[in-house]
């Protein structure tokens, strides 16, 4: 029979010096009738009294650099039934008391789920993400790790069960600007891990959330080798697949696709991060024009569950994603624009979905009238809007691109662009920066485009050091180290994609490359982008690499096969290329009646991509 005398949930916080956020929290447990738990390490301002002004239970506790030691000393203070875990930058959703009884009855599982969602500062969702937070209490359960302290480990291994709480959530504002700013957390997370590395140095959490806190910073060699470490050491170790994704992901930026594709393929075998590894490996192989792996990735996500990064609904809402994503590189047809339309309208915040819906509208209509049909399709949704504002963009059309803005009052960055290209620079970049630090990378090309001293320095602010210092070497004119590579061709990129062909041609004197190199390279990236100057700049620079994919890409685009077939045996002959240069290369090679030659280019494609699955069906 349960206990009258006991509640049935517990608030566990643990806090310090949170005066500033403190009361918003605490606010939003009223009403709710449970224990209020707060534990704090060590406060010098107002928290404590705060705390106790709202009627919670206060105890202290010596702060000794382990967060896993707090939270279980909350857990041990609380006397509920259930004990629920909240930070102090974070609020309990308005409805979390009308379904929390619904959610705790009659339930075994020792622990829940629920979707955690974080806003910048001016209140916009930045990610939602699954964390366990709802724990029974009783069961022994406790936290593990100084930092990055995770609590699910010792659950599953208990033998508990830990279901998804989706009508219970909670917001986050921790991640806002000025709050990262306030506890300074990469430096705290740095140096709690290093120190807890030492005190156990071959325990693989701490090698990849070393990597973690190395990637935040910029610093990708010193995060690969932390990631590296884990997949060679520790392949079965429950974070392992967490890690690849996050290798895949440098691999990626460092234009190393191949290897993307081989480290991804790891972090399919299970664990924390499979269905990351399984969405990348998709976008992955829709970048290469692999739809039938893109559809295998669709596939095995929907046979896999949610875990702590990513649940079962936005899983499901990935494989759409990737489905429609594989549809479209088939071909543009009327069954897969409205086949993503309806996705849209299930899923009206997609902006991968409304930027499919809006390519395929284009590509059946015709630029211009498309994306506007689009919006119709999409019953006037925000994110299709935003979508069409972008192709409006891209086709030179700025006026039309800020009046659509204007008219449906969604502002984004492509809008500032736009009315900065209409000449009212200073209410472009003033629109701009009130995204915050999301837009740092928007900011390097706005300031690089106009020269805007305000935009260079918002991003200088929002980055870590090498970031800054790739910014200060691009504006002296200087070529960055090759560490560095990897920034300039990310901002390279944007910049092509917003047209900005000072910012570019900035960014691409700055790669340490001889010229005609690094400019096959921008004409690659521009390809990608639909610039269409990309044909020119690789025909001013056929004899390399990155030109033979551009032109055999483009030549096979508009029939001339004979063309496509040269020049794509060359990029291919050179190794590590996309998919679709071995797809696109084979077909040249039929259509001229060379079939032995067609099937030599697949073999060495499938050599070269072992994992692609449209390789080994062709």
């Amino acid at each position: 029979m349960a206990d009258p005398e006991r509640p049935i949930l517990s608030i566990c916080m643990i806090v310090k010096n949170e005066e500033a956020v403190l009361e918003r929290a605490l606010a939003s447990t009223a009403g709710l009738g449970a224990e209020v738990v707060v534990v704090d390490t060590g406060s010098t301002d107002r928290t404590v009294a705060i705390a106790q002004a709202f009627g919670a239970s206060v105890h202290h506790f010596t702060w000794i650099s382990d967060f896993a030691a707090a939270r279980n000393f909350a857990f041990a203070c609380a006397t509920g039934t259930w004990m629920f875990v909240l930070d102090a930058d974070e609020v309990l959703a308005p409805d979390f008391g009308e379904h929390f009884a619904a959610v705790v009855k009659k339930t075994t599982a020792g622990a829940f789920r629920i979707p955690a969602t974080s806003l910048d500062d001016r209140g916009r969702v930045q990610m939602t993400l699954m964390s366990t937070r709802l724990v029974r209490n009783g069961c022994g359960y406790g936290y593990e790790g100084r930092v990055h302290e995770d609590v699910t480990s010792n659950i599953l291994r208990a033998g508990g069960t830990i279901e998804d709480a989706l009508t219970l959530s909670l917001v986050h504002h921790g991640y806002t600007a000025a709050e990262s700013a306030r506890k300074d957390r990469q430096s705290r997370n740095i140096e709690l891990l290093e120190a807890a590395h030492r005190a156990a140095p071959e325990n693989p959490r701490y090698w990849h959330y070393l990597g973690i806190e190395r990637r935040v910073q910029g610093d990708l060699a010193g995060a690969a080798a932390w990631f590296d470490r884990v997949l060679a050491k520790a392949p079965q170790h429950e974070l392992a697949a967490w890690s690849a994704s996050s290798l895949a992901d440098i691999h990626e930026l460092e234009q190393d696709f191949g290897a993307a594709w081989t480290v991804g393929k790891l972090g399919v075998r299970g664990g924390v991060g499979r269905v990351n590894c399984l969405v990348q490996l998709g976008r992955l192989a829709l970048r290469e024009g692999d739809a039938d792996s893109a559809r295998w990735c669709a596939d095995e996500i929907d046979r896999t569950p949610g875990d702590d990064l990513t649940d079962r609904a936005v899983s499901v809402e990935r494989s759409a994603e990737l489905r429609l994503g594989a549809l479209v590189e088939k071909g543009a047809s009327t069954k897969a624009r409205d086949q993503i339309a309806a996705a849209v309208m299930k899923y009206p915040r997609n902006v991968v979905l409304a930027e499919l819906l809006v390519k395929v509208c284009e590509a059946l209509v015709g630029r211009g009238k498309g994306a506007f049909d689009a919006i119709k399709r999409a019953s006037d949704a925000p994110v299709v809007v935003a979508a069409a504002m972008n192709a409006a963009y891209s086709n030179g059309a700025y006026q039309p691109c800020v009046e659509l803005g204007e008219k449906t009052g969604i502002v984004c960055e492509t809008w500032a662009f736009a009315v900065a290209r209409q000449g009212n620079r200073d209410r472009g970049r003033e629109e701009l920066l009130t995204f915050g630090d999301r837009v740092a990378a928007h900011a390097v090309i706005f300031g690089l485009a106009y020269d805007d001293e305000a935009a260079i320095a918002h991003a200088v602010a929002a980055y870590s050091a090498p970031y800054a210092e790739a910014v200060g070497l691009v504006r002296a004119g200087a070529k960055v180290p090759a560490r560095l590579v990897w920034i300039i061709a990310t901002w390279l990129k944007l910049a092509l994609s917003f047209r900005e062909e000072k910012a570019a041609t900035a960014l691409t004197r700055s790669l340490p490359w001889p010229i005609a190199e690094r400019e096959a390279f921008r004409a690659r990236l521009a390809h990608e982008v639909g610039d269409p100057t990309a044909l020119a700049r690789a025909l001013d620079h056929a004899t390399e690499l990155a030109s033979f994919e551009v032109i055999g890409l483009v030549a096979h685009a508009h029939g001339d096969f004979a063309a496509a077939a040269t020049m794509l045996r060359m990029r291919a002959n050179a190794g590590d290329a996309p998919v679709r240069v071995y797809l696109k290369g084979a077909d040249a090679l039929i259509r001229l009646g060379r079939k032995q030659d067609a099937q030599a280019l697949l073999a060495q494609g499938r050599e070269a991509r072992p994992h692609s699955k449209a390789l080994l069906a062709a």
